[in-house]
């Protein structure tokens, strides 16, 4: 079984900043946002590039997938034919169980994103604040947008493989292919405006947990106050009878969650 998270996601967001910009490796990876990209491939990029820390010799086990729909809890056991399905509460890690691993490197990506029909919700929740000062933000079609003050909470992996092997959730899970909930990626979310922000002339507002500024030319940030819950990381278990393992095993096999079924959960409502 893999060792994991804790120092291998510095390393690999280290790694990433020496492939990506060639330059401090303090930042973890960053773009110029020379190239626009939709909203949504964004976000992807991001949890891809963070997901390849939990990679080791046997590949990427954990992965990353924007939270789009309900917050699952720790230890949440999903159908992965069908994320919305919540196939037992047995395998819930308490909370008190629940670590932070910190610090991790700053995360310095900027990407130029294009909405399509639809503004991301950070933007739309955002509409009221932004006009109050002047700013007419459906009219936006692009903007840039970055992840900031990244941190995870999840279960201590001794703790995690409990969890999952014994008792009522082995039970109930055993016989069946099963998404596991690992953890929960928390990041400040922001948007600014791709004709630019001068934070020395700009006047702000805060409601609803956001931040809005807008300085003397238009140009506007919007941001969450706080870091969120971002992104679900994930762990697929397959049915004990699709592995070499026995039905009794105390540490069941882990594989990565194919693209499809990360696309499954983020399009949960």
């Amino acid at each position: 079984m893999m060792k994991i998270i804790g120092s291998p996601l510095a390393l690999a967001l280290t790694a990433g900043a020496l492939l990506s910009s060639c330059g401090d490796p303090k930042t973890s990876y960053q773009s110029s946002g020379n190239q626009v990209i939709s909203y949504f491939k964004a976000q992807r990029d991001f949890a891809e590039a963070l997901g390849t820390a939990v990679a080791q010799e046997q590949g990427p086990v954990y992965r990353l997938v924007p939270i789009a729909g309900p917050q699952y809890p720790v230890g949440s056991a999903l159908d992965p034919a069908n994320p919305a399905d919540v196939v037992t509460a047995a395998c819930l890690v308490p909370e008190p169980s629940l670590v932070a691993w910190a610090p991790l490197p700053a995360t310095r990506q900027i990407l130029r994103t294009s909405f399509g029909a639809s503004l991301p919700a950070l933007l739309n929740s955002a509409s009221t604040l932004l006009g109050s000062l002047g700013v007419n933000v459906g009219s936006t079609s692009s903007a840039d947008w970055q992840m900031e003050d990244v941190a995870q909470r999840l279960s201590p992996q001794s703790v995690f493989l409990d969890a999952i092997s014994t008792g009522s959730c082995a039970e109930q899970t055993n016989d069946r292919d099963i998404l596991f909930v690992r953890g929960i990626l928390y990041a400040k979310e922001t948007f600014t405006s791709t004709t630019g922000f001068n934070a020395a002339a700009s006047t702000s507002e805060i409601g609803g947990g956001l931040r809005v500024s807008v300085d003397q030319n238009g140009g506007f940030k919007v941001e969450d106050a706080q870091a969120i819950p971002r992104f679900h990381i994930v762990t697929l278990k397959p049915a004990a009878a699709a592995t070499d393992r026995s039905p009794v095993a105390s540490a069941p096999d882990l594989v990565a969650p194919s693209n499809e079924v990360l696309e499954r959960l983020s399009a949960t409502r």
